[in-house]
């Protein structure tokens, strides 16, 4: 009897499994090692208080220029916060009458009056570059504008956890290159992200969804998110979720809420990455440039895509 379970415990598929199960548990305390930054008042303990985002450089071509393009009197729309149920709209101050024209935008989540041009800031997507645009009645000749969402975003990207690069930072206004809104040394220190009251319970959070967010400055801890189990104990190539993060911004906006949904997903090592969804996330990223630079460029952005890949 003894002899048969010693047979067993040896056999190679039990072997297999022991190994497999030892390197997991290898990787995932090299990795704590890693990210051990601590930050007061931060959930997952590793965010810096003040993060550095990307820097992009502009396209060298010159940027298209229309007269005729509506004005809303700054590039940038905040949603400023007029009272419980009221939204908050901006006008064209070109409006050159009814029925003498269309307006259109993309790409998708900018809510506009296609009749008048007003936007609806509060309902649209924030932190994002639009381009709207005018048609005059009997002309297929579009003048485009930039504007640009006050809020939030990531940018869709893959992030490969032994090079440590293992945090995603939010950008603002759209724009890589602005300084943060929130955290010590940003323009405004005061900001709220994934409060319980915000997301309509503490079970309806990023971080109880072990999307570990910081709740001072909105950077999320990959690092973090895969250690408290965001795709279980062993993460499946090709592993998914979504989650929508709820955050107030001490700016222009005035602590008014918004929202952004997020995306991630995980694989084991970077020639795991469907080299299509490499493709698409490069195209992101080269529209977004053309957007924030006001040229040309079609960008769905929403939801932005991280990537989490453990290894080369």
């Amino acid at each position: 009897m003894k002899a048969g379970k010693i047979r067993y415990l040896l056999s190679s598929s039990y072997l297999s499994l022991a190994i497999g199960l030892f390197i997991v548990a290898i990787f995932f305390a090299c990795m704590k090692k890693a990210d051990e930054v601590t930050t007061p008042n931060s959930p997952s303990d590793t965010i810096p208080v003040n993060p550095t985002p990307p820097v992009v450089t502009p396209p060298n071509d010159p940027p298209l220029r229309c007269a005729s393009a509506p004005d809303y009197g700054d590039s940038v729309l905040c949603a400023q916060w007029l009272g419980d149920g009221i939204d908050y709209i901006a006008k064209p101050r070109n409006f050159p009458g009814k029925g003498l024209g269309t307006y259109v935008a993309f790409p998708d989540g900018l809510v506009i009056d296609q009749n008048t041009g007003a936007i609806n800031v509060t309902s649209s997507e924030s932190g994002l570059v639009f381009k709207v645009g005018w048609v005059a009645k009997g002309s297929n000749d579009t003048c485009f504008t930039k504007i640009i969402t006050a809020g939030i975003t990531f940018i869709d990207g893959v992030h490969i956890l032994s090079d440590n690069d293992t945090l995603a930072i939010p950008i603002y206004n759209g724009d890589p290159n602005n300084t943060p809104v929130c955290g010590t040394g940003g323009k405004f220190s005061k900001c709220q992200f994934d409060n319980p009251n915000d997301a309509g319970g503490t079970n309806y959070t990023c971080n109880s969804k072990n999307i570990k967010v910081d709740t001072l400055t909105g950077v999320i801890s990959l690092n973090r998110s895969l250690l408290a189990g965001l795709f279980g104990i062993l993460p499946l190539n090709g592993s998914k979720k979504e989650a929508t993060l709820f955050y107030r911004l001490n700016d222009c906006s005035n602590m008014s809420l918004r929202q952004i949904k997020v995306e991630i997903s995980y694989y084991n090592r970077l020639s795991d990455v469907p080299q299509a969804l490499i493709n698409d996330i490069n195209t992101a990223k080269n529209n977004l440039v053309k957007l924030l630079f006001g040229r040309e460029g079609s960008y769905n952005p929403r939801p932005p895509h991280i990537v989490i890949v453990a290894s080369h």
